[in-house]
Formats: structure tokens, sequence, C-alpha cells
């Protein structure tokens, strides 16, 4: 049975900046980029007897049906948008779903519609029964072949989505949903950029995004450079000027190696079935240490792991490493999670 999801985006405060509502302009682009290309029939979709499913950063998600089958749309509250946060989010989301999301380890994506009378914008997209990754591993204890079946499934996705030069850039627990089968779907591209990398491995992309628990230090040096904290005084005046100078002329550095760290995160989280990887420190402060300390990472026991699951979280440690040219590519994350899981299949063979 084929099931579909519909989400509703409230406005969304990056960075604590304040946000320029959208330009009469922006909104009308955008509802013909919708109707040409993405459109499908409104009439066709009902909120009648619809339940929340959720709620984020992002928005809140309800259930609806599209055809008489279950469904959830994403919708953008027009009045609510901003230009430089929302509105480019919702698009960037909408392309990058309709050109890419064609792996089975990515949400599935229907189509989108305008709704005159909401004065909104919708996404329709494949349902997932069971919910968030976060909160399917906080009610079931899993065997360790489940937790590597859901590890595979995320490092398929996101080896699919760097394919195609895609940096998701909020990759954690919370956006990887579970269908019927426990199959995971990797979902919330408003975050992610096309991506060409030059020789240094160096991006124009923004670093106002992610999530503290599972950004990597380097995003986090850079957002600091970026954005330094200072007191304007006369004697300090001329130094604040030339270090924002040199530091909008940097290249940010935000590369594929960064999602590498997010999901080495998620590896812990799921391994270890701990939804706060660093326990009850405050986000600003894994954010310091983080960005300071190369040794933070979140804690765990290793004389207390099976012999036979070590080299899990021996990859775990490889894909947080402080240096992001040390931590390995999906690719290679793939072949070594196949190659695990050949041996082992050999092993219950003879």
């Amino acid at each position: 049975m084929l099931f579909i999801v519909a989400i509703i985006i409230t406005s969304r405060v990056i960075a604590q900046r304040k946000k320029a509502p959208a330009t009469l302009l922006e909104v009308e682009l955008l509802d013909e980029i919708v109707s040409k290309e993405f459109q499908i029939q409104e009439s066709k979709l009902s909120f009648e007897n619809s339940i929340m499913l959720g709620s984020g950063a992002s928005g809140s998600v309800f259930t609806a049906k599209y055809f008489n089958i279950d469904v959830a749309v994403k919708l953008v509250m027009m009045q609510t948008m901003g230009l430089d946060n929302d509105l480019s989010d919702f698009y960037n989301e909408l392309k990058f779903l309709n050109q890419n999301a064609q792996h089975m380890n990515i949400i599935r994506f229907f189509g989108a519609y305008k709704s005159e009378e909401k004065n909104s914008m919708g996404l329709v997209m494949e349902f997932c029964s069971k919910g968030t990754m976060s909160s399917y591993i906080e009610k079931h204890t899993l065997p360790f072949e489940q937790k590597l079946q859901f590890i595979k499934g995320i490092a398929s996705g996101m080896q699919y989505l760097h394919h195609h030069d895609i940096a998701h850039r909020d990759l954690k627990c919370e956006n990887v949903l579970l269908d019927a089968n426990l199959t995971p779907k990797i979902i919330d591209f408003g975050f992610s950029r096309e991506i060409k990398e030059n020789a240094n491995r160096s991006l124009n992309l923004t670093s106002n995004i992610g999530t503290a628990a599972y950004c990597a230090p380097e995003i986090i040096q850079l957002q600091v450079n970026i954005n330094p904290i200072s007191i304007n005084t006369p004697e300090t005046a001329n130094s604040n000027q030339s270090q924002q100078s040199d530091s909008t002329q940097k290249i940010l550095a935000y590369n594929k190696r960064c999602d590498v760290y997010s999901f080495a995160i998620i590896i812990y989280v799921i391994y270890f079935q701990k939804k706060m990887p660093y326990g009850a420190i405050q986000d600003n402060q894994i954010l310091y240490q983080v960005a300071t300390d190369p040794t933070f990472r979140p804690k765990y026991d290793s004389a207390a792991i099976p012999e036979n699951e070590k080299w899990l979280l021996t990859l775990m440690e490889q894909c947080w490493d402080k240096n992001p040219d040390s931590r390995p590519s999906f690719e290679q994350i793939n072949e070594l999670l196949s190659q695990k899981s050949e041996n082992d299949f050999n092993k219950e063979l003879r």
C-alpha cells in the first residue's frame, strides 16, 4: 500500500536573525514554479480527521488523505516566510526532491501544490508509519543486526546524495524516518545544497546550519570566524573591521566530510540507543567543546563492547576524526559495511 506524508512548515529563525517577509515577486515566482513543474491536484487532498505526528524547527507534521491514501503534506505558510531562510529552504527542498529523490533510502516525492485558501504551498511525500529513527530507538531494544541495517541504509542514502554532489548539512536521527518495513528514509532537504568541489574540497556554502550534537568542528570554527562576537570601541573598531573583512574573504570549507561527521554521531546514537549523545550538556557548551577540544566526543566504555562489534565503533571514530581529510567517504563506508555483512553471512554458512 502506498503511503504519502504532508508536513506543515511555520516560520524558522536561523542564527536568531530577524527575517524580512517574502516579497510578492518572490512568492509569485515560487507559485509559478510549483504550478509548472510539480503540480498535483489539491482537490484530491483532505485534512479531515488529520492528526499531528510531530513538530520541529521546520514545522509540524500532520496526516492527510490523497486519493483516499494516507498522506502528509509539507506546507509553507507564505505570510511567515523570510527571503533568506524559509522561502529559499522550501525551494531547495522542492528542487532536490524533484530531481534527486530516486533512492530507496531517500524520502519519495510525489508533487507539490499552492493552496489559495490557506495562502500556503505544500510538498506531498512518502509517509513512513514507524516515525523518526530517534523516536523508534527510544521505544525498542534493538539487536545488533537491526542497528547495522539502519546504519547501512543511511550510509547508502548518503552515498547517493554525495554521488549527485548534494551535501545534506543537517543529518541526524530526527531527519531519518522508518517505513512499515523499517527501511530508513533520509528527509528534510531544506538546508541541502548542490556542491562542486575543487582540489581543496572547498565549497561556497553558508555555515549557519546544523544541530549542535551532530555539527562538525570545522563548521563551528568557521561560524565563529564569520560571525565574530566583539564589542566595538574606538580602540578595537579598526581591528574588528579588518577581522571581519578577512572572514568574508574565506571560502567556506563545508564539504561532504561534514556529513560524515554527523553520520558518526548517528552510529553512536543508534548503537547505544542514546538519543542525547552528550547527555545533559547544553548545546552552547557542546559547540565550544567540539570546536576547541579534538578529543571531545560522545563517551563509551570500549571494554563493554563485544569483540565482534568493535569494528563498527572503530568506523565511528574514523568518521568523527578532527581532520576532515582523515574521514572516510560514504563510498568507503559502504564498502566496509558490505564487506562486514558478507563476512558475517559466510560465517553463518560454515
